[in-house]
């Protein structure tokens, strides 16, 4: 199975960015570069057909962020400037938790 480390949480943006054990972080929407300050270390799954969950999330090499495609080539808009480009990412499948 794919599975990818060192996705870090934003607690600017409350969002995930690829960190990849550099300094730079990335652009982040609310200003500047993504802070990991207290964040775990994530790991997501990729490329994995069948595996379930919500796929077709990919990293946007510009913002270091993940976001949603939606299968219909949208990339939302990146705080990079223009729109996410998500053409080099891995096709990333998160799982939503079932009720209780």
């Amino acid at each position: 199975m794919a599975v990818q480390n060192d996705w870090r949480w934003c607690h600017k943006c409350e969002g995930l960015f690829y960190a990849r054990g550099r300094a730079f972080t990335g652009r982040c929407a609310a200003g500047g570069a993504h802070e990991n300050v207290n964040s775990g270390d994530y790991s997501l799954f990729y490329d994995v057909p069948g595996l379930g969950g919500q796929n077709e999330w990919r990293w946007c090499q510009k913002c270091e962020a993940l976001f949603y495609s939606r299968g219909a080539g949208s990339t939302g808009v990146c705080p990079a400037g223009g729109a996410h480009e998500g053409q080099n990412s891995g096709d990333y499948t998160l799982f939503v938790p079932l009720p209780v």
